[in-house]
């Protein structure tokens, strides 16, 4: 399990854009396009600007009337599926 603390930033080979409410993410070493949903993009853009999961969990919960919990189980979810992807890294 993720710590509330911890943080990830963008790994330095990817680039993105927002497309409406979705981001489309580009692995420039690979060539690869990923694409997130609304939530999945806010979750991208607060770990680019440096928020811890804590801090990200919380803005879930306001914003989606979810549980802690099970905001934090997607975003733990989220973070393991692009740090295998190599897009994320420990901050």
């Amino acid at each position: 399990m993720l710590k509330g603390p911890e943080k990830f930033k963008h790994a330095s080979h990817v680039t993105w854009r927002q497309v409406e409410k979705d981001a489309v993410i580009l692995d420039l070493d690979t060539s690869v396009y990923f694409s997130l949903n609304e939530l999945g993009m806010l979750v991208w853009e607060r770990l680019g600007d440096g928020a811890t999961i804590a801090e990200i969990q919380d803005e879930v919960c306001r914003l989606y009337d979810v549980t802690p919990k099970i905001a934090h189980k997607d975003i733990e979810l989220l973070i393991a599926a692009m740090t295998a992807k190599k897009l994320l890294v420990k901050a």
